[in-house]
């Protein structure tokens, strides 16, 4: 899975003319409004540091961004975002999108870009960006769904096989019982 995502990341970022990026999937914590961020790819060296990963999931926690929002966060100018101002301390010029990965109303992931054009991320970029997030989110989604079926029904098999396998032994047993009752009946 992952050598899909970071092809599909290289495409994305060479088509965005983008010199870094990241595909994160996200999954909801049990019993908890908190995220799981689980890094599948990444491209160019911008976010090379895993603790600089890390940090900028934090920062989308802790603005509670990623607890609804459908909409790409862009920052335009990394110096002016109480978001990532420390985190990226020392690049200049840098914009970046942080587009959702939205499917039914759940984030299935986010996706990151940043590049160092002049002018940042344009309308018409950032709404291609929804519509390449939005394929990426039903395919994750659908991904999900066809390995969440299969466990099902390999549960499904197993419990059948199991039932079948007790089913077998106790009729061999009870057989048996009745074969030695009926031997000791008749004094063999």
């Amino acid at each position: 899975a992952n050598d899909f995502f970071r092809d599909v990341l290289y495409q994305i970022a060479y088509t965005f003319h983008s010199e870094s990026g990241t595909i994160c999937l996200v999954d909801s914590l049990p019993d908890s409004k908190k995220f799981k961020f689980s890094l599948m790819a990444k491209h160019g060296n911008l976010l090379e540091d895993k603790v600089t990963i890390s940090n900028l999931q934090e920062a989308w926690i802790t603005s509670k961004w990623t607890l609804g929002n459908k909409e790409p966060l862009i920052i335009s100018d990394e110096r002016q975002d109480s978001l990532v101002v420390k985190i990226f301390q020392q690049l200049e010029n840098h914009s970046f999108a942080v587009v959702p990965m939205v499917y039914n109303e759940k984030l299935m992931g986010v996706l990151m870009l940043a590049h160092t054009e002049p002018s940042g991320f344009d309308t018409d970029e950032i709404v291609r960006l929804g519509v390449v997030a939005d394929e990426l989110a039903s395919f994750i989604y659908s991904d999900r769904k066809r390995k969440a079926d299969i466990a099902l029904s390999e549960r499904h098999r197993l419990s059948q096989d199991l039932h079948d396998s007790i089913t077998q032994k106790l009729y061999g047993l009870v057989t048996l019982t009745e074969a030695v009752k009926l031997g000791l009946e008749s004094g063999a």
